[in-house]
């Protein structure tokens, strides 16, 4: 008579036969929440987690001018910065050359950019060029992709095109683009799954008008699609510009926007965090303009931890005595030995490995959990034969788990021991 383990253990290595990966312990679900890391330990608070996990969808919506392309052009640079790939799908025609240069720099020369002129080909773009061109050329899965579209509602269908062409108008605003829209983003789910790729939508908010109010009544907003974008997205954020930009002529133009999520399914949905981008123009010796764009992120992530609203409440104050000194964009901290020092010598401070046991403790008092890194785990063979290998990710020898499962390392290891096969069932 089989016993409940042994029964669970043949039922899944008979499933793996025949769907693969799909098939896995729940409890091993901590493998595939690997991700590329973010740099920002406010980012880490918005979304949860230490690391993006890969292999799914991220949107980003906000009015004009609320830096939602901003956010998305530094996603796929932390993406290129650390080994991996980028590429841009402009369906907008309008992408500013001087923001993402300023924003993705030194990488410009290292990101795809493809212009559509339709939905139908932002979409064949997004098929061809980047699924299944990743797919065919790195099977090995070793090289982490970030793919941009910007934006949902940048291109007409072909059959709202074809209308104007004929008719000079057309009255049923979008609707063929939701239609066309909502299909696409099931089918993604599928293509993305178990493979190192993250796709990051920028979707524009426009107001609509109210039903039954008098002309030009908002009620509320609107964004193309359907419901398709934001039931198969892992979390979207809302951008918001929230302090103008200074005068063209002024010495240090800068900005501020916030970003809040409106879901989230790696950890707490409605967190917020404010960040702020400056606006730098240097001239090189052959009298050519280059314009910086910097997100002061070292500045968002003192914030969170001084803010009550965001961390306050979760004890953070009590690990890390964090103050901002009088002087504007000073900090003390005594834990870490620092008075009067700007904002990135308190965060270069907190990650330097002495420090790994505080800054560890701080994010697990704001609710941050520390999932793999992409560099942390593998495709690699647990099972089949030569012939017919069955592939699945796996944790690299020597990863420290102890701060990743939710199980003491006394229990892994014991677990391990009683089951040396379970890896490889």
């Amino acid at each position: 008579m089989l016993s409940p383990a042994e029964f669970l253990k043949a039922q899944m290595t008979q499933a793996k036969k025949e769907y693969g990966p799909q098939v896995y312990i729940a409890g091993d679900h901590y493998i595939r929440q690997f991700g590329i890391p973010l740099k920002s330990l406010a980012l880490q608070y918005l979304y949860g987690v230490e690391n993006l996990p890969v292999g799914r969808f991220y949107g980003f919506s906000g009015a004009k001018g609320s830096f939602k392309s901003s956010i998305v052009f530094w996603l796929l640079r932390n993406t290129m910065a650390q080994g991996g790939l980028a590429t841009l799908v402009e369906s907008e025609r309008k992408v500013s050359d001087t923001l993402m240069h300023g924003i993705i720099g030194q990488y410009m020369n290292q990101l795809l950019q493809l212009n559509a002129t339709t939905l139908e080909e932002t979409q064949e773009m997004l098929n061809k060029n980047c699924f299944a061109y990743y797919k065919k050329n790195v099977p090995e899965r070793h090289l982490p992709y970030a793919i941009g579209w910007d934006s949902l509602r940048g291109v007409l269908s072909e059959q709202t095109s074809n209308k104007i062409d004929k008719e000079g108008h057309y009255t049923r605003q979008f609707s063929s683009e939701a239609h066309s829209i909502s299909p696409f983003f099931a089918k993604m789910v599928e293509e993305l799954s178990f493979w190192p790729m993250i796709l990051f939508f920028v979707q524009h908010q426009k107001k609509k008008q109210q039903e039954g109010g008098p002309p030009g009544m908002a009620g509320g907003t609107s964004t193309l699609g359907g419901d398709a974008p934001g039931f198969h997205a892992t979390a979207l954020t809302t951008c918001t510009a929230t302090a103008k930009k200074s005068k063209e002529d002024a010495r240090n133009p800068w900005a501020q926007f916030q970003l809040r999520t409106s879901k989230n399914n790696l950890g707490l949905y409605g967190r917020r965090v404010l960040a702020d981008i400056h606006f730098h123009e240097d001239v090189q010796d052959n009298g050519q303009r280059v314009l910086n764009y910097f997100i002061d992120w070292d500045k968002a992530d003192c914030d969170v931890l001084l803010s009550d609203k965001l961390a306050n409440k979760s004890g953070v104050k009590e690990v890390m005595g964090l103050r901002e000194m009088s002087q504007k964009g000073m900090y003390a901290c005594p834990e870490l030995g620092l008075e009067k020092v700007p904002a990135s010598e308190i965060m270069a401070a907190l990650r330097d490995p002495s420090n790994e046991d505080l800054f560890y403790e701080l994010k697990a008092n704001m609710g941050i959990t520390r999932n793999l890194r992409f560099d942390e785990v593998e495709w690699a063979k647990v099972g089949g034969t030569d012939k017919n290998p069955i592939c699945d990710w796996q944790v690299k020898e020597g990863v420290d788990l102890s701060r990743i499962r939710n199980v003491s390392m006394e229990e892994y290891t014991a677990e391990q021991r009683e089951d040396p096969d379970h890896a490889d069932a």
